[in-house]
């Protein structure tokens, strides 16, 4: 009877354990937003512009003439589309935007949907 009921609570507790692992992970898996899986496509886009020979100026005028927003496009041609180790990329691109006159809420939420941390984001508009 002993084993019986030592069986069943070990049982109980891998049962419980597993759960727990299944809704964390469902929890931390975020599914790609709209503005991630547009960016791939404009990243493909970029990069046979770039296989004809065009500069990035050319290709921004190019893609924001066909309907992409001009500071996405540029986002992606300075290669912070996708959240990386490289500060310095984030910290250009941003630059340039508040250079034109962009709010640093415009810029925050397109990097933020674009995957980069709020932490990042923030230390590079230098938002308190």
């Amino acid at each position: 009877m002993d084993q019986l009921v030592l069986f069943l609570i070990v049982f109980t507790a891998i049962a419980i354990f597993i759960t727990l692992i299944e809704m964390w992970r469902s929890w931390t898996h975020k599914e790609p937003t709209r503005l991630q899986k547009d960016l791939r496509t404009l990243e493909n886009q970029i990069g046979g512009l770039k296989k004809q020979g065009l500069t990035n100026e050319l290709i921004v005028k190019k893609l924001a003439g066909a309907g992409w927003q001009e500071h996405v496009v540029e986002m992606v041609t300075h290669d912070v589309s996708r959240p990386n180790h490289k500060i310095e990329k984030i910290q250009a691109y941003a630059d340039k935007q508040l250079a034109k006159g962009k709010e640093k809420e415009a810029i925050k939420e397109t990097l933020l949907e674009a995957g980069w941390s709020e932490d990042i984001v923030d230390l590079v508009l230098k938002v308190e």
